[in-house]
């Protein structure tokens, strides 16, 4: 524009001066809008950005990081409020459904919560119109209380239903959320290989989402720790109880009593793999979390205790164990009405105690209501329900009751070998069935013999428990 300026054949229309043009070739050089140019408000706003682009840029990226802030801040506004919108739905037809139970209806004297439950599943049910994700939300409560009361086939429809409804809803950390409560009712109900198979895809789609690091993924390890732990699986189940509290370690805020739990399964794993004070230290540091925000008849106290008498017996400190045992079962029977797993978790570990403590009367008489109590607390071939039938067979035959023993250890051995649990496991119930052979001329002294090696070999037997079958083993004259 200036060399066309300078050029034009009208002197009216070429620059007035050699400075007029010098001044038009300045302000070119310093990038502002020159006068040859007829450009407008769009040429000169060109100019401007050109002279002060990084200003620009900054300003650019400013305003860009103010939109943004407004906008995930109003998204954030409009999903807390419809979280408490949701929430308060999910409250008030609770309340309602439970305080509209039939007592009439129960089976009972009285309405109990599992009576309660089935009824405002019933109520749900019969209420097409409420939205996916209350009834997603409403089902998961209700399917994670059945858990609670240790009524798991119950919870299992339930929370197959919770899940379907936050898929409908399009809420999938949810859905995860109800798929982990179905596996942990999968697995306490014995299905180890179902429950795996649930958890690790679920922890297999968060992993491909990219949801790393977070409560829910420290959760879902310490599950699947737990249920490596149950097919002793020793290694593996340290190797996810570590994942778990590396992750919450590595988190501003954990929340501590998911922190509790994961310490106090590391405590047991570690205990049983032989760490003694490594599983001690786990437990005194979950003790001091739940003296501190948990009151003494929470499960999760009730259930730490179990987990320090337990390591207190492997360090040898007998006397220490049995007062947390003692201590945990009082707890147990004033809060948890038979049948329930919390009172199995610290009546079986205390009988046994006793057992090592020499208390063979005492411990008969614990372990024969804990064999009652496991039959109506789980199902048909549950694997807890064999490891009690396999240790009263054991007492049996310490106690010299033959005819007691064997039925226990015939059942034991059936559920051992249709779940195709370890050699240890099996070697148990074997081992007193090849006795009681050899005491009744069926057998050989060489049967029970070859029968102690594997029992010796399981990594998770206590000591003492090891002893008693050496002393059962020597009931068959020349074994051992």
């Amino acid at each position: 524009a200036i060399c066309l300026k300078a050029l034009r054949k009208e002197p009216g229309q070429r620059y007035d001066s050699v400075d007029a043009m010098l001044a038009d070739i300045e302000r070119w050089r310093r990038r502002e809008p020159v006068l040859a140019h007829a450009g407008g408000t769009a040429y000169r706003a060109r100019k401007f950005i050109s002279r002060h682009w990084r200003a620009m840029v900054v300003v650019a990226v400013l305003v860009g990081l103010v939109a943004g802030f407004v906008w995930r801040l109003d998204r954030e506004l409009e999903h807390s409020e419809r979280e408490r919108r949701v929430a308060e739905q999910a409250t008030e037809l609770m309340v309602d459904v439970i305080g509209r139970a039939d007592p009439s209806r129960a089976q009972g004297e009285e309405l109990t919560l599992r009576e309660a439950l089935g009824q405002s599943v019933e109520r749900l049910r019969q209420t097409p119109d409420l939205e996916p994700i209350v009834r997603a939300r409403v089902l998961e409560s209700v399917g994670a209380t059945y858990v609670e009361l240790s009524n798991d086939a119950e919870a299992l429809p339930v929370l197959a239903e919770s899940a379907a409804a936050f898929a409908a809803a399009g809420d999938a950390d949810g859905e995860q959320r109800a798929l982990h409560a179905r596996g942990v009712a999968i697995m306490n109900l014995g299905n180890y290989a179902a429950a795996q198979a649930v958890l690790e895809d679920v922890l297999a789609k968060r992993t491909r989402a990219g949801l790393r690091g977070d409560a829910f993924e420290a959760e879902l390890h310490g599950t699947i720790g737990i249920l490596h732990q149950y097919q002793r699986k020793p290694a593996e189940a340290l190797a996810a109880f570590d994942e778990a509290l590396r992750i919450q370690r590595l988190m501003p805020e954990p929340d501590e009593e998911q922190l509790l739990h994961t310490l106090r399964n590391l405590g047991d794993i570690r205990t049983a793999q032989g760490d003694l004070e490594g599983g001690q230290s786990a437990l005194v540091e979950a003790r001091t979390m739940a003296d501190r925000i948990l009151g003494p008849d929470h499960p999760d106290s009730i259930r730490l205790l179990r987990s320090l008498g337990r390591n207190a017996v492997r360090r040898g400190d007998l006397a220490q164990g049995l007062r947390w045992l003692e201590e945990g079962w009082s707890r147990a029977q004033r809060v948890f009405q038979p049948p329930h797993a919390v009172r199995l978790l610290l009546g079986h570990p205390l009988a046994m105690a006793r057992l090592e403590h020499g208390e063979l009367e005492t411990a008969r008489m614990l372990m024969r209501r804990m064999r009652t109590e496991s039959v109506d607390t789980f199902p048909a071939k549950h694997p807890s329900t064999a490891t009690i039938a396999a240790d009263l067979a054991l007492i049996e035959l310490l106690a010299g009751d033959d005819s007691l023993a064997r039925p226990l250890a015939e059942e034991a051995l059936a559920t051992r070998k249709a779940l195709e649990d370890t050699d240890a496991s099996i070697a148990q119930p074997a081992l007193v069935l090849a006795v009681l052979d050899c005491r009744d001329g069926r057998g050989s002294p060489a049967g029970v013999a070859a029968e102690l090696p594997r029992v010796a070999a399981d990594p998770l037997l206590a000591q003492g428990l090891r002893q008693a079958y050496e002393q059962a083993a020597s009931r068959c004259r020349g074994a051992g």
